[in-house]
């Protein structure tokens, strides 16, 4: 039993120091890209690299604002309590809740706009694109959703309507 204690301890003090070793790299290679002006930002989600899937157009905050700027409609799938706080400016709300009442009000607008590009919240929000597949069922071509969603777009400071949070 004394042999395993004496190998026990003659790993353990290295693998401790190694660990240490480590630990203290991690923390100066993160110190190092927090200040770097070309860090990479391991808070955020990577840009979305232009893609399509299932006939849906996903685009970045970029590609949303060059359409925006070339007259697209923007269209917020956020709930109706979110759009009234704070919207892109000129963009039109259809929910979940209230989709078909909105989208008959809505129709012939989105039909004859040549590109249509729906938001919600961010990244990780699902309401643009399940929006944006009702409305391509409808017959609608050219839809595409703005994955940076809200967020994005006001951390951009690109032109919104109400508070922009």
């Amino acid at each position: 039993m004394k042999v395993f204690y004496s190998i026990l301890r003659s790993v353990y003090a290295p693998a401790k120091t190694g660990v240490m070793i480590v630990a203290a790299c991690t923390a100066f290679a993160a110190v190092f890209n927090f200040f770097n002006p070309k860090g990479i930002d391991v808070f955020k989600p990577q840009a979305v690299l232009e893609t399509e899937v299932n006939g849906l157009k996903y685009i970045s905050v970029e590609k949303a604002k060059d359409y925006y700027d070339s007259g697209a409609l923007l269209i917020d799938a956020r709930t109706t309590g979110e759009y009234r706080s704070g919207h892109v400016k000129g963009a039109i709300s259809i929910t979940r809740l209230l989709f078909e009442r909105q989208y008959k009000a809505h129709e012939k607008t989105i039909m004859t706009t040549p590109n249509v590009v729906f938001y919600c919240n961010g990244t990780y929000c699902p309401k643009a694109t399940d929006i944006a597949k009702r409305v391509k069922l409808k017959g609608k071509e050219h839809v595409m959703v703005f994955t940076g969603g809200w967020d994005e777009w006001v951390k951009q400071r690109y032109p919104v309507e109400g508070k922009s949070k």
